[in-house]
């Protein structure tokens, strides 16, 4: 109920807004964002859908890098949208190839059916030195960035082991 209160009022105010238009809210929402992100990110940029973020979030490392390889993983979901699709590690990536350049796939910290054959806390979190073996098989100088869902969500909502995230 109170979330439904918060998108009623909200929507009494003003109920669509574009990326390009500062609204009251979106102001609000930036200032939040820019504190707690590190001291060198000052500003916030607002898009319509998730793959638009994930295209823009490409389009940045490439341009700031100046690198053009982008890590993702196989069980990933990052939208429909010509970058996105390329992005996207699940069965609904093939049937759009060839899709946008650039993209490599690495494996995902699934423990439960482990890609190494390996047992969590015996495994030394093989799946996270792939990706630094895979960097430098594709020369860490062409590589811009890595895409991950932190909790990977439709493609069996896996959550990595313990310490993954920090090492990755």
């Amino acid at each position: 109920p109170k979330v439904v209160a918060a998108i009623k009022d909200q929507a009494e105010k003003l109920c669509y807004i574009s990326p390009p238009f500062a609204t009251e809210a979106r102001s609000r929402a930036a200032k939040k964002i820019v504190e707690v992100t590190p001291d060198n990110i000052k500003m916030a940029f607002f898009v319509n859908a998730g793959a638009e973020a994930n295209e823009n979030a490409v389009k940045m490392a490439r341009f700031y890098t100046k690198k053009f390889k982008i890590l993702s993983r196989y069980r990933s979901y990052h939208g429909a949208t010509y970058m996105a699709i390329a992005l996207t590690g699940d069965p609904r990536r093939p049937p759009a190839e060839p899709a946008a350049p650039g993209v490599v796939k690495v494996f995902d910290p699934y423990c439960y059916r482990c890609t190494f054959g390996k047992e969590y806390g015996k495994c030394g979190l093989e799946c996270v030195e792939h990706i630094a073996e895979v960097i430098m098989y594709e020369d860490p100088g062409t590589v811009a960035a890595i895409l991950v869902e932190p909790i990977i969500g439709t493609n069996g909502v896996i959550i990595p082991p313990p310490g993954y995230m920090p090492r990755l």
